[in-house]
């Protein structure tokens, strides 16, 4: 059949098209565009493959005395994008991607063995050495520089020419010496490897590094065609025909044959997407979806994505991976592309790309394609010209040169036949930000028009586009900007994932995930908030990033190394996998589960477009890496027992909620609530969230949304059940539970899994203590558990120490010599009112004796106080003026809290003073008359103090004092710091240390706060104590202070000789 072909490189002085089985190469002609060659094939076999040959001339600037030039990347030779011919010389230049020179430069020194040129070029291929002409007297006359050009054996070149940056002198011509000579690929042979040689003398030239010129090498290489729909490696030694009548030979090669469709593709049958509101995205990567990994075997499984009740399907990129090229292994993730047009020879070809659409039309769900085109896979240059690419390359490989419009065209060409000919219904456009942006930070104004004219094409065509940006803050691609329809939200993903995997409540977030609901900028304000909402995706749930959710909350945090960067796209440039749990371990903890589950009520209810993971619907907890593709077990998926078959369940339900296509259809309604843009988060207090969701009619003279439709969501983030919790909602009398039972899945851990590591560094008696603990040993066990996987990660187990302070509350209730930590705060509960000041104290002693590395903030502190005390009927006044407080209100601290039970306390204390003073008096006034023998007698009169002292000085006695109790009966108000604390180790405290000095009680002399600001006196107060001066005259005292020494004398059990 008749095609013709196209070929553009500005460079370029002559192309061949050459086919595989065809022993005749065809030179093309240069059409009207500059660059650009032509030719009209009359007669092709069907689905022939072909390549292009190129002349073109390629310059390189050299400086100094030698310089070498076009080393390739190991990630390119890997994937064997660079000819086959390499040396095995050098290979610490491949490992590290250094400059051979440097290489070369450190073998030198550490061996004083002369360097063969070979090894001299290494894995380059081009090294240019320019030496004075003073050593060759013999054929010149010694001025200026003799140049020497070492040139692989890879490379084939017609010519070499030099000349100086500023024009000053040449071209000069290089002469070739000696022919390069290599090892026939895959065959025994004693050919060495010997790289070909140019020769010239450069009498204007120095090399004293301050000058500098050009060198422009004319040579041949196999291309393959950008636009080509299959890609096929080269099995054999290469093309071995001739290049027409000159009988000039063909270089080696080439390493891939480009393909063509045998047939052109006719329009797709026309497919009506769901609205965008009804979306619910399943992302699947096609080569771990099923057990071989092809378009047509992922086809026939589509079915499980529609019981689902997803509406579309995100596939991860179909294009030609080079990594999956190479290994033959097809969960390789694929953002390694090598076109942007060829579907990946192990998924299939592009008929198999349009079954697999088709088929998911059939049973009504979209198909969103992944297109990357922000980069290619390292060696690309190699295989398409560097005509193509900018010079400065991304971490991810090469960038296309956006600023050239044949490199626009071509990838709107390649949009475009996935929008009409393949008949997808919208492009999920990979790493925007890598478009907009060049690699050193710039803007490009040539990658956002490009960005503007895909999202344009897809628009005129009602198909979808969605940005993955993840640096977009300010919604610049949507409108206002580039026009995109939604973005990835990786903020909201950060908040949620943050919130579920803390395993300690005063460390949850809430009020960020409420951020995340509302959204993010003014830009992203129109429908669905702009985005695409998600627990996991592709990029966090690797283990080497984020990782799956149910794995990172048995783990207590990410699997990112300690360091790494979080914002933006820097997590993932991440490669090194951390320490991951096994499967076993994440089942057997039910909050791995349940806060999972958490999660995906969130994501099922925000604004916004959700997506699931592939895997995600079975609660898959594997680990994969990239470049491996995110597993599925179709065993747990067929036979769903257990957590497995509830949480699929509980996706379905979710899911038909949010469409509206459950058992209380809200279609004919006007659509689910869920599927609104309406959001109104009425309550966030003490982990307890709740907010509204609604969807908005577009115009009120639509007479079938004839009531206002709201979904109330309310979410518990604490580690503790209500039985119930009060709160307003809207009056209506159709208030319904929508979804009852969400979560069905195991309150409480039947098993865990205890490291030995844990006690066995300290003392093996622990476990048994443990075991032997009663009903809270679980609960110890567990929360040894949790704190070992946070310390874990970073090489420590949990200390003999910690781990006593853990089981205190089981065990050893004299724990002077033990030291607290957070735990305890968080462990123990209010006493009751009746006991505010023993709850106090006790709080005071942890506080005291807690290893000042473990101490909370003052803020965690005081939201932990007030959680203990807030149900308190006592300081119920107090407590309800203490929630009027915003955050930052000057009132709103810990001191004011524990002012607050300092004042109770001492109010309670004159309370009961008082009453231990009218129940003396009572008694005193009642007290029994004297026997009847002594009733004649007359009462004694009262003596004055002065009368008293002269009688007992007359009679010698000493005047009768009353008397005390002991110094060790008395009670001790505040506990004496332990003399083991961590405080008293260290009394030089810094001025950041001083924000954990905590406001206590102070009951000093003055009754007030002492001088030394809120510290604790170590002097006990006890009301036996002397308060009154007994020496004052009685005549001097008023009636109220006579009352007071009298009930103080009854009190201590002496009587007055004064009658």
């Amino acid at each position: 059949m008749p095609r013709n072909f196209e070929y553009w490189d500005p460079t370029a002085t002559r192309v061949w098209l050459v086919f595989q089985n065809h022993g005749e190469a065809f030179l093309m002609r240069e059409g009207y565009e500059p660059g650009c060659w032509e030719l009209h094939c009359k007669e092709m076999p069907a689905g022939e493959p072909y390549a292009f040959l190129a002349e073109w001339v390629q310059e390189f600037r050299h400086c100094g005395q030698s310089s070498c030039f076009g080393i390739p990347h190991p990630d390119a030779i890997e994937v064997g994008l660079v000819s086959w011919d390499l040396p095995s010389t050098d290979q610490a230049a491949v490992e590290t991607g250094e400059d051979a020179e440097t290489a070369r430069g450190a073998a030198e020194a550490e061996s004083p063995k002369e360097q063969t040129e070979a090894e001299q070029l290494g894995l380059a291929e081009f090294r240019l050495e320019a030496v004075d002409n003073h050593h060759f007297y013999s054929v010149t006359d010694g001025s200026g520089v003799r140049l020497s050009l070492l040139v692989a054996p890879r490379v084939d070149i017609i010519g070499a020419q030099v000349a100086s940056t500023d024009g000053d002198w040449g071209p000069l011509s290089l002469r070739k010496v000696k022919q390069a000579t290599s090892p026939v690929h895959g065959v025994a042979s004693d050919t060495p490897f010997e790289p070909g040689k140019w020769l010239g003398d450069a009498p204007d030239f120095s090399i004293d590094g301050s000058s500098d010129f050009i060198l422009r090498v004319h040579r041949r290489d196999w291309r393959a065609d950008p636009y080509a729909h299959g890609l096929q490696a080269e099995e054999g030694y290469g093309w071995t025909g001739s290049l027409g009548a000159e009988g000039v030979e063909a270089p080696p090669g080439p390493c891939l044959w480009s393909r063509k469709t045998a047939s052109e593709l006719q329009a797709p049958p026309v497919f009506q997407r769901c609205a965008d509101r009804e979306l619910v995205l399943y992302e699947l990567h096609l080569g771990s979806f099923t057990g071989t990994g092809t378009l047509r075997d992922a086809a026939e499984r589509l079915v499980h994505v529609r019981d689902l009740g997803c509406t579309a399907i995100s596939v991860m990129p179909i294009h030609q991976d080079a990594r999956r090229k190479c290994t033959g292994e097809v969960d390789r993730w694929g953002y390694d592309v090598i076109s942007f047009m060829a579907v990946d020879s192990l998924y299939g070809s592009l008929e198999d790309l349009v079954h697999f659409v088709q088929k998911a039309h059939t049973l009504g769900m979209a198909v969103f394609i992944d297109f990357v085109c922000n980069h290619m896979m390292w060696g690309a240059p190699h295989l398409y010209g560097p005509q193509m690419f900018l010079t400065e390359e991304t971490v991810w490989g090469p960038r296309p040169d956006f600023s050239k419009p044949q490199v626009q065209r071509y990838i709107l060409a390649a949009a475009e036949l996935l929008l009409q000919r393949i008949g997808v219904d919208g492009l999920r456009v990979d790493s925007t930000k890598s478009i907009r942006k060049y690699p050193s930070g710039d803007q490009d104004s040539f990658g956002a028009s490009l960005l503007s004219e895909l999202v344009a094409l897809c628009r005129q065509q009602g198909k979808l586009a969605i940005a993955e940006d993840l640096e977009d803050g300010d919604g610049l691609l949507q409108w206002g900007g580039i026009g995109f329809h939604l973005q990835w939200d990786m903020a909201l993903f950060c908040w949620i994932y943050d919130a579920l995997v803390s395993p300690l409540d005063e460390f949850r977030k809430v009020h960020m995930v409420v951020k995340g609901l509302v959204g993010l900028a003014p830009g992203r304000g129109h429908a669905l908030r702009g985005r695409v909402v998600f627990m996991e995706s592709h990029d966090t749930a690797a283990c080497d990033r984020y990782g799956r959710v149910p794995a990172a909350v048995h783990n207590g945090k990410s699997f990112l190394p300690e360091g790494v960067e979080e914002a933006g796209d820097a997590f993932q440039q991440v490669g090194n996998a951390m320490p991951y749990p096994d499967e076993e371990e994440v089942a057997q903890n039910p909050y791995a589960a349940r806060r999972t589950a958490l999660g995906l009520v969130l994501v099922m209810t925000a604004p916004g477009i959700p997506m699931l993971l592939q895997g995600q619907e079975v609660c898959e907890s594997r680990p994969f890496q990239w470049p491996h593709g995110p597993a599925l077990d179709w065993k747990r998926v067929k036979n769903a027992k257990g957590d497995a078959a509830t949480w699929l369940q509980l996706c379905r339900d979710l899911i038909a909620l949010r469409t509206g296509k459950g058992q209380r259809a809200t279609c004919e309604l006007g659509g689910s609530p869920l599927q609104g843009d309406g959001v109104h988060v009425f309550l966030e207090h003490g982990g307890i969230l709740a907010y509204l969701r609604w969807f908005e009619a577009e115009d009120s003279r639509e007479r079938r949304h004839c009531r206002a439709r709201l979904a109330l969501v309310a979410v518990n983030w604490r580690n503790q059940s209500y039985e119930r919790y009060s709160f307003g909602v809207p009056p209506s009398k159709s208030w319904c539970l929508a979804l009852p039972d969400v979560i069905k899945l195991r309150a409480t851990p039947t098993a865990l899994n205890i490291d030995p590591q844990i006690y066995a560094s300290e003392d093996e008696g622990l476990e048994k203590v443990i075991d032997n603990a009663g009903d809270k040993s679980m609960q110890v066990k567990y929360d040894m558990s949790m704190k070992n996987q946070l310390y874990g990660r970073s090489g420590d187990f949990i200390k003999g120490r910690e781990l006593f302070a853990m089981i205190l509350i089981i065990k050893s209730p004299d724990h002077t010599e033990v030291l607290y930590n957070a735990h305890h705060l968080y462990m123990f509960n209010y006493y009751g009112d009746d006991q505010l000041e023993a709850f106090y104290n006790k709080w005071l002693d942890i506080v005291y004796n807690m290893k000042h590395d473990d101490l909370p903030s003052n803020n965690s502190l005081r939201d932990t106080l007030f959680r203990k005390i807030e149900h308190s009927k006592l300081m119920a006044f107090d407590i309800n003026r203490y929630k009027t407080f915003d955050e930052g209100h000057p009132e709103k601290t810990y001191a004011y809290l524990t002012g607050m039970i300092k004042g109770y306390i001492a109010r309670g204390k004159q309370e009961r003073l008082l009453k231990d003073r009218e129940l003396k008096l009572s008694l005193s006034s009642n007290k029994t008359t004297p026997a009847l023998e002594d009733a004649d007698k007359p009462a004694a009169p009262i003596k004055t103090k002065k009368e008293n002292e002269a009688a007992a000085s007359s009679t010698g006695d000493p005047p009768k004092r009353p008397k005390a109790k002991a110094k060790s009966e008395a009670a001790s108000v505040l506990p004496t710091p332990s003399p083991k604390s961590h405080a008293d180790k260290n009394n030089k405290k810094g001025k950041d240390d001083e924000e954990h000095d905590h406001d206590e009680l102070d009951d000093g002399d003055d009754g007030g706060p002492g001088p030394s600001g809120g510290k604790v006196s170590k002097k006990p107060l006890d009301d036996s104590e002397d308060i009154f001066d007994k020496d004052k005259d009685p005549e001097e005292m008023t009636l109220q202070e006579l009352i007071d020494v009298h009930v103080q004398e009854v009190h201590h059990g002496t009587e007055s000789t004064d009658g």
